[in-house]
Parts: C-alpha cells; structure tokens; sequence
C-alpha cells in the first residue's frame, strides 16, 4: 500500500484541500499500480462529461460501472473549487491509455464542450499544479508550466472541451496564470457621509447663542469700564481729602 500525504498549503488556506483517497469508493492506495516517481513526465487535466454540480462520488460511480477496482482519477476538481484527492499520487490510475504511469490525472467536473468551468475550478487547478511545479522537491520531474496539457494533447478526444487551447483566454492560459472567466469585482468606493444641513430651529439656536456671548462680553467690558471709572472717582476724592486736611492742619498751624 502507498499513501502519499500532500499539503497543499494556498488550497488548504482557502478551503478547497479534501483528502478523500479512505472515503471515496474503490482502491485508492494500491490501483492500478504503483509506478516510480521518475515515470512522471505531466500533468494532464481532464473534464468528466457530467452534470457541473457532480460530485467526486459520482465520478467514482461512474468508473466503477465500467468494472474497474478504484476512481481513474488522482484529484476530482467540483464546481466550487474543493480538490478532492481520490487517487494515491504513486499509483498509476487510469485517465489516459498506455501512458498512465507518466501523468497526474486531474478531473475537472463538467462538460466544457457545453459551458465553462467554473472561476473557483480555474483557481484551484493552477494552485494545485503550481504545488507540483514549485514546492514538491520529491518530485523533481515536474517542474515546468510546459508540462501541463490536457487529454487530447495526448490521445484523440474532446477531452477537456472545446476551449482547452487556441485563443490567448483559453482554458489553458487561464489556468496557468490564475485568471478566472469573471473578472475580479472592484470593491465600491466608501461613500462620503451626506453633508446635512442644520434645520431652521438650529440656526435659530446657533444665532440666539452668538447674541448672547455677544450681550456677555458687552456687559463684562462695560462692568470693567465701570469698576475703572469708580477707582479714578475714588482715588480723586481721596486725593482731595488729603489736600483738604493738609490745608486745615496748614491754617490750624499759622493762627493759633
């Protein structure tokens, strides 16, 4: 028995990483064979020819009506993304004739000769051929985005539609530089808050307490004009009482 665990780091962020090689129906570990690592050549994509919303369990179905022990499949892509790993990377499989033992089956659910896959199976499919290429130094023959091709490249079927190659936003291109059929939504702006004007009563409010900071200065600077005044008053009367005893003490003085 093989069993190769991988850790798909950007797939697991994301949510979309499910190991199911113990839960999906068939042979997982040991089907169709188990082949040397220096065998592979590729990675092949696939699609299923089935309903979009099939699941990995479908696709097992399907392959176990033909009479085969396990999934033909390495990893089942469905419509939202999830990487179903259903097939032991050491093992052979059975995704396309005579050359099993050279390529990595990836199946992308649906049927891409009537519509598109999905934006979240695009960005899952570069992430996990990525990992292939860049970060599984245990496989050092895949290391080149020139060794993804899908089935037809290899054998005379529609297989994975009719949008795999050919125009510069064909299938292919899209999964090899991440770009998804949806573009990227642009966030919305954050609106600026609405400027609010005051109601009549709160101009009126605003008005009536300049008035009265205006009546308030008027009466502080009015009450120091008159405390200054009454000072000068104060200090002349006491000035001319000095100077009128001053005088009596004087008259007082010579006359008596």
């Amino acid at each position: 028995m093989s069993d190769t665990s991988l850790h798909p780091t950007t797939l697991i962020a994301r949510n979309k990483w499910s190991d199911d090689r113990k839960t999906i129906w068939g042979d997982s570990f040991n089907w169709s064979w188990v082949r040397p690592w220096s065998q592979l050549q590729g990675i092949l994509i696939h699609h299923s020819v089935t309903k979009h919303d099939a699941t990995a369990d479908d696709i097992a179905l399907l392959h176990k009506a033909r009479g085969w022990a396990g999934i033909g499949y390495h990893f089942v892509i469905t419509k939202d993304g999830v990487v179903h790993y259903v097939g032991d990377i050491s093992t052979a499989r059975a995704h396309v004739a005579n050359k099993n033992e050279k390529f990595l089956g990836i199946c992308l659910v649906g049927d891409f000769t009537k519509h598109l896959p999905s934006d979240d199976q695009i960005l899952s499919a570069h992430d996990l051929v990525k990992f292939f290429l860049t970060e599984t130094p245990s496989l050092p023959t895949l290391n080149n985005w020139n060794q993804l091709g899908g089935h037809k490249d290899q054998q005379a079927t529609a297989c994975p539609g009719t949008s795999w190659t050919g125009a510069t936003d064909s299938m292919r291109e899209r999964i090899v530089n991440r770009i998804p059929y949806s573009p990227v939504p642009t966030p919305e702006p954050t609106p600026e808050p609405p400027v609010v004007e005051p109601s009549q009563c709160e101009k009126e409010l605003a008005y009536q307490k300049t008035e009265v900071d205006r009546l308030l200065k008027l009466v502080a600077s009015t009450k120091n004009e008159y405390e200054g005044k009454m000072a000068d008053q104060k200090r002349d009367c006491q000035s001319r009482m000095d100077t009128f005893k001053a005088n009596l003490i004087k008259y007082i003085e010579e006359y008596l």
